[in-house]
């Protein structure tokens, strides 16, 4: 009896053991799921598009980019990203008449502190009628491409494109 009981208590511990095992297995690999590429500076390309700014204390992640990265390219001071939707991003509500895929420019500064506490941060953009609360302080765009290219240029900047996966 106490043998079968031993036995009953081994099998017991060594089943609480494989699902404690696969739990924390599970738990390290969801945790980074929607992580498509680390930009650095706490600045995470997702899977589905967006490009965050995730705050080192546990804060809520915050809008850079909501979505439509197509390609981006990142060094330690610099991010430049293109996305492509179905029509433009903009700085103040207009009506969307554009038809067909529009690409928008952008780039982000690093070396510019983020300090998500400060409302002067965020700023507005627009997008099919929609309003994305973004961090602004580091980014400058929507740009077409031909000011991408001046404002690249202005800043030495030179980066390899990435298409986003």
């Amino acid at each position: 009896m106490a043998k079968n009981k031993s036995k009953i208590l081994l099998k017991l511990l060594v089943g609480f053991v494989l699902i404690a095992s696969l739990g924390l297995y599970f738990n390290s690999v969801l945790k980074n799921w929607d992580i498509e590429q680390n930009l650095g500076s706490n600045y995470i390309l997702c899977a589905d598009g967006e490009i965050i700014y995730q705050p080192i204390d546990e804060k809520p992640a915050e809008y850079v980019i909501p979505f439509g990265t197509a390609r981006y390219g990142f060094d330690d001071r610099w991010i430049v990203v293109e996305t492509k939707t179905r029509s433009g991003f903009h700085q103040t509500l207009p009506q969307d008449t554009i038809a067909g895929e529009v690409s928008n420019y952008w780039i982000i500064d690093k070396s510019i502190p983020v300090d998500t506490e400060n409302p002067s941060i965020f700023g507005d953009i627009y997008y099919q009628g929609n309003i994305y609360s973004v961090i602004r302080k580091s980014l400058i765009g929507p740009l077409d491409s031909l000011d991408f290219e001046k404002e690249t240029g202005k800043r030495s900047i030179k980066l390899i494109w990435r298409k986003k996966k």
